[in-house]
């Protein structure tokens, strides 16, 4: 089985961002070309990338992604219980509503409460 993602970032290839060290844009499931989101013609073109690194102990794998929406005119983004939120928007740059990636990490393995 595949090494379990552990990390994920947001980098827009309209700007001509690489992914950091470690990371790799995720690809269609084609096997074809990265996974792109534009945010319309004046948006950014944001590609998800993923790190399956376990060399930090903090490098606990994601299990669940959700996308959330944020009106514009909101402060706050709404998030599901248990998730985090990635700082950069899939729709930066366009009219509307902000969209954001969101995830949920494993429980920490260890001494469970009866």
């Amino acid at each position: 089985s595949e090494t379990p993602i552990t990390a994920l970032q947001v980098i827009y290839a309209d700007r001509n961002e690489k992914p950091d060290a470690g990371y790799e844009a995720l690809r269609r499931p084609d096997g074809g070309e990265s996974a792109c989101f534009s945010g319309g013609s004046r948006g950014r073109e944001a590609v998800i990338c993923a790190s399956r690194s376990l060399s930090s102990e903090s490098a606990v794998p994601l299990v669940d992604i959700a996308v959330v929406h944020c009106d514009r005119h909101a402060r706050d983004v709404r998030l599901p219980a248990g998730y985090e939120l990635l700082s950069r928007s899939l729709t930066s740059g366009s009219a509307g509503a902000a969209v954001f990636v969101a995830f949920r990490r494993a429980l920490p393995v260890g001494l469970l409460n009866t």
